[in-house]
């Protein structure tokens, strides 16, 4: 089969913008799969914060289609369906920057890593201290 991530975008007017990637899936490794629209420009896919695919072509202004189902890992009810585990899946009304996706996957990545705190303070503070009310 083809064991790509694909990411599919459709307003059933302009077209269905569809990302498909060249990282092939991994059952053994923890993944993290991005897919951004862009109205009126892009739909991308990133695969653990690195620009994976994307696809210009037919896309419209907005993606909202009434009476539509959302599919995460399928592309129907029947069809197209993703054996694997989706461990946490999120949906913004904003498009995601490569910036705001790299920082998103380098917390989950290592998030020991991710920040570091200084040492804690024991001793109260020296010279005037002014409370404002």
């Amino acid at each position: 089969g083809d064991d790509r991530f694909k990411v599919r975008f459709g307003d059933g007017v302009a077209g269905y913008p569809a990302a498909t990637g060249t990282i092939q899936t991994d059952d053994d490794i923890w993944q993290y799969v991005a897919g951004v629209f862009v109205p009126s420009t892009a739909a991308r896919l990133y695969v653990d914060a690195v620009l994976d695919a994307e696809d210009t072509t037919d896309v419209g202004p907005f993606i909202t289609v009434p009476g539509t189902d959302l599919f995460i890992g399928a592309r129907s009810a029947t069809t197209w369906k993703y054996d694997g585990i989706i461990d946490e899946a999120r949906i913004s009304d904003v498009a995601r920057s490569l910036c705001w996706i790299k920082t998103t996957y380098d917390n989950q990545v290592s998030p020991q890593t991710f920040s570091t705190l200084g040492s804690e303070e024991d001793a109260p503070p020296t010279g005037t201290v002014i409370y404002m009310k």
